[in-house]
């Protein structure tokens, strides 16, 4: 049985969410931690996310978040869109991205 935390370290991610689906059709059969194998399975669903720092600073009561631009997708090289749309696919270290966001693949060892 594989782990959701193994599996989302393994492209720089934690998990935030791990389960076992009921019939092949990523519905949820049951909820697991993300450090606990699922044994039995060929898949799993695991959820990631980039980590969030831990900040050094105290958090205010009623803290006022500053405004941020929005980001602007920078193409690169590796870019290409697929044929027929505007999307871009980029493959960066151990991670496929679409329009600039890790694309997940269920049951795809690295």
């Amino acid at each position: 049985g594989g782990r959701c935390d193994k599996y989302c370290e393994s492209f720089g991610h934690v998990c935030v969410a791990a389960a076992e689906e009921m019939a092949e059709d990523c519905m949820v059969k049951f909820s697991e931690e993300c450090d606990v194998a699922i044994q039995g399975t060929s898949d799993m669903l695991c959820t990631c996310r980039l980590p969030s720092s831990a900040g050094t600073c105290p958090v205010a009561a009623n803290p006022t978040p500053a405004p941020t631009p929005a980001p602007t997708p920078r193409p690169t090289p590796a870019s290409q869109p697929l044929p027929g749309t505007s999307r871009k696919i980029e493959v960066k270290g151990r991670q496929i991205l679409v329009d600039g966001l890790p694309l997940h693949l269920k049951g795809v060892a690295w």
